[in-house]
């Protein structure tokens, strides 16, 4: 239960911490693109616990919450990349796909 609490208290903690980025300039696509990223996370974290604890939300949902992780974990992954092509300013001329550099620069 002190897990639970926790995980709920970040959770928390990284969702104002997104809010108030979006807020500082929502037209921004670097704070739009870092707080898509935080709130995914956020979702990868609460769905990857609840799905752990099969008593809270029923034996038959598991699989229902280990889809909502998979699915978050990769738009998790999506928008740490396109945040990381937009602060790193990558350019690739004559393709819409800006971020496949910030991609390579952040491994």
């Amino acid at each position: 239960m002190f897990f639970t609490a926790v995980i709920i208290f970040f959770v928390v903690l990284n969702a104002l911490l997104a809010i108030g980025v979006m807020q500082r300039n929502p037209k921004s696509a670097i704070y739009r693109r870092f707080a898509l990223f935080v709130l995914f996370a956020d979702l990868w974290i609460i769905a990857d616990h609840l799905r752990t604890i099969p008593s809270v939300i029923g034996p038959e949902n598991v699989s229902f919450f280990a889809r909502i992780d998979l699915a978050a974990a990769l738009l998790t992954i999506f928008y740490w990349f396109r945040f990381v092509g937009i602060y790193m300013g990558c350019k690739l001329e004559g393709t819409k796909f800006r971020w496949v550099r910030g991609v390579i620069y952040s491994i």
